[in-house]
Formats: C-alpha cells, sequence, structure tokens
C-alpha cells in the first residue's frame, strides 16, 4: 500500500491505514498483523505490518475499549458498552477470531461488559466482566472451564500476568491475584481510601506489582492536604462531610506490592488533581529493571522512578495522555491526546524530539515491533514509524506536513 501523506502523515511515515472507526485503545502485534478494535463501531481489523493493507475486517457486537489480546494463532476481543452494559442491557462479551483470516470461533454473552484484555493459558483464555465475575474458557470452543466472582469489577484496567498468576485492579479499591489454570484467588488486598484501582493495568517486574489508584481525602498525610490548592481542600471536605453526595479526588499515586502475597513495597508521594478526566482514569506504569514510567492522567504528569525503590526521578507534563509510555532504547515515548508525542531519556527526563499530529491519541500509546513503532490516533487513524527516524530527531523533529 503506497504511503497515504493525509492529514498527520510525514516523509518519515512508511504508511498509514484508517479503521473503520474511532480508536481508544493501542493497536496490538501478532505475527505478521496489526490487530486493532473500534470503540463506536465494534469493527475488529488487521493489517500488514510491512505494508499497512488491510487483511481482514469482522465485527463484535458492540465497542472494543481496550487492546485486542492475542497468543499468536488466535486474537480475544471483549466488547460491551461503558455505560449500558455495565448492567447488562446491552451485548457484552468475548470473541475469539483466528488471527491470520480473521474467522470467527466463537462468541459468549456475558452479564456486563468486557472492556479489560483476556489471557491465555493451557489452551484456554481468562477474562473478567465489570461485574467482577471472572471466566476460563476452551479457546478452541468456548466452552465454559470454570468460574468465580472478584470483590469489584473489571473495568478498563488489562490484567497483568506472569507464570500461572494474574493480577487484577478493580473497582473501586482492590487488588487481586488469582491462578490462570484453577481461578484460585491467591490474594486480594483493599485499599481505603482509594478509587478507580479498576482503570490503571497492573504492571510486573520479577516479585513485585505496580498499581495505580485515584486518592480520595481518607488517607492523604496532612501535610499532603496542606500542599493541595484551597479550592481543592474545600471540595475533598465538602465530599467528606456529604460522600452520598459527592466525592472528590486528591489525586493519583502509585504503588509496589509483592506478587507473591500481596505485602507492601513502597509507595508514591500524591501527584495532585489538576483537571477532570472523563471516564478512563488510566495509569498504567511500565517496567525495565532500571527505570519505571507512569503517565497520571488526573494529575496530567509523566513521572520517570526507580521500580526498585519508587524514588522518583523526574516529572513532564503529559499533554492530556491517558494511554501507557512505551519505553524503548532507553527513551520514553508518550503521545498526548493533545496531538503531541515527546521523546524523553528514560533516566534523566531530558526531551529530544516532539511529533506534532493534528489529531491525538486517546488511551492508544505506541505499540512495538523492535525496528518499527506503531500508533493509532482517536479518529482510528495507524501510523508506522521506524524507530531510528523517531529517536535520532531533535526538538520539533516530526511535524505535520
Amino acid at each position: 500500500m503506497p504511503r497515504d501523506t493525509a492529514a498527520g502523515a510525514t516523509d518519515t511515515t512508511e504508511w498509514t491505514a484508517h479503521m473503520d472507526g474511532p480508536a481508544r485503545s493501542s493497536v496490538s502485534l501478532a505475527g505478521n498483523l496489526v490487530l486493532i478494535g473500534a470503540h463506536g463501531s465494534g469493527s475488529v481489523e488487521a493489517f500488514d505490518r510491512t505494508t499497512g493493507e488491510r487483511r481482514w475486517q469482522t465485527r463484535v457486537p458492540s465497542w472494543v475499549h481496550m487492546d485486542i489480546t492475542s497468543d499468536g494463532r488466535t486474537a480475544a476481543v471483549g466488547f460491551g458498552d461503558n455505560a449500558l452494559s455495565f448492567t447488562g442491557r446491552a451485548p457484552s462479551g468475548m470473541s475469539v477470531f483466528d488471527v491470520q483470516t480473521g474467522r470467527l470461533r466463537w462468541t459468549h454473552f456475558d452479564e456486563s461488559s468486557v472492556m479489560s484484555g483476556a489471557v491465555f493459558r493451557d489452551n484456554a483464555v481468562v477474562y473478567a466482566t465489570a461485574l467482577g465475575v471472572v471466566r476460563r474458557r476452551s479457546l478452541e470452543t468456548g466452552a465454559l472451564l470454570a468460574e468465580d466472582s472478584l470483590p469489584g469489577g473489571v473495568v478498563m484496567a488489562p490484567a497483568a500476568m506472569r507464570g500461572d498468576t494474574v493480577v487484577y485492579g478493580l473497582e473501586h479499591d482492590h487488588v487481586c491475584a488469582i491462578l490462570a489454570s484453577t481461578l484460585k484467588r491467591v490474594w486480594c488486598r483493599r485499599f481505603e481510601g482509594m478509587r478507580m484501582m479498576g482503570h490503571a493495568a497492573p504492571a510486573i517486574l520479577g516479585n513485585m506489582v505496580v498499581v495505580t489508584a485515584s486518592q480520595t481525602i481518607g488517607n492523604l498525610s496532612w501535610s499532603e492536604f496542606r500542599a493541595l490548592p484551597l479550592r481543592l481542600q474545600a471540595r475533598l471536605i465538602y465530599g467528606s462531610l456529604f460522600p452520598n453526595r459527592y466525592y472528590e479526588i486528591a489525586g493519583q499515586r502509585f504503588f509496589a506490592l509483592r506478587l507473591s502475597d500481596g505485602g507492601s513495597v513502597w509507595a508514591s508521594r500524591n501527584y495532585t488533581k489538576v483537571r477532570n478526566v472523563d471516564g478512563h482514569t488510566a495509569g498504567t506504569s511500565v517496567l525495565t529493571d532500571s527505570a519505571g514510567l507512569v503517565v497520571l492522567p488526573q494529575a496530567n504528569v509523566v513521572v520517570g522512578f526507580d521500580p526498585q525503590s519508587g524514588v522518583e526521578r523526574w516529572t513532564a507534563g503529559a499533554h492530556l495522555a491517558r494511554g501507557p509510555a512505551l519505553i524503548t532504547h532507553g527513551r520514553a515515548i508518550v503521545a498526548g491526546t493533545d496531538g503531541k508525542t515527546e521523546v524523553r531519556d528514560v533516566k534523566s527526563g531530558a526531551l529530544t524530539c516532539t511529533m506534532t499530529r493534528r489529531t491525538g491519541h486517546d488511551r492508544a500509546g505506541a505499540a512495538s515491533d523492535g525496528r518499527a513503532l506503531y500508533f493509532v490516533d482517536r479518529a482510528g487513524m495507524i501510523e508506522r514509524i521506524a524507530i531510528d527516524r523517531l529517536l535520532a530527531c531533535r526538538g520539533e523533529g516530526l511535524a505535520p506536513a
């Protein structure tokens, strides 16, 4: 497919493609394909990684909210409306497709939305719903193999998995670990005074899980409370006096827990809320052995930190981003909702490149196959850019044509 030079493309763009509907999730890479699901139309599409040519297209019965997951042979796509099907009033469930052909293997309808990703284990797919029901189904037939309930809904936070252990962030204030092979619960932790733990995916590094939550007045320290703007202090006090009418968020913070038992390892400071985020508040960390990175949308900040201690290394503006950052080649890449994508040194936070697009990226962070980066904007335009071209630019290096 020839390179598309439509709005937003540049001479550094290897190809662009346009999906049928708006996008909120990142692309997924499976073999030689780029997979993506549409937020409004339920379109599920596969594009050739090298050329951008559409290889197949199909649909699920409702919206796709989160990244498609794949084991290389099959692709699991959860669907549901983020308002209507919380209580089962709209089509909600899971579909599994053949990756290379797009052929539907099976669809099962569930009692509420499936807005987070599935995981694969022993020829089975494991996923959870917005009402907290977790299911294990046969990958081949969709037959129900096991089912259990969690102490909170799985909203838009994909699970993290290491070995047989799967970790979920749950609404409003729980994190739980289960075994994918049996659904047996390993541990659950409740964080009083926290909210929206079902919005940010856990991230695993070794025996450590990093999770993010929104902070209420419930467990702010006195010094943290005093550091807040006066108007935010007043709203927090009002919310604590009339909790049935209103509650206010003070900011976001992230925590490290032991994967083995859920015990605390470290906790960040509170990052003060500067804006209301409509819908998914996000806050998923990305981790390497030497660097951690998290985008906190309510605070509109990117935080670089030491993953072993949680010590903050640097902060920068997030350009209203809700999607996860990407760490590659010692750089941090954050795609903003306002059309600005920034590249920074992952250790120091020094800005090395800014890419400008007319349409921004919502919950969609960059994806990488080691040679190229894949972005998808809110309107559903997918763009492939060589990693070395983006990392080599300086300043406003990639501006729209």
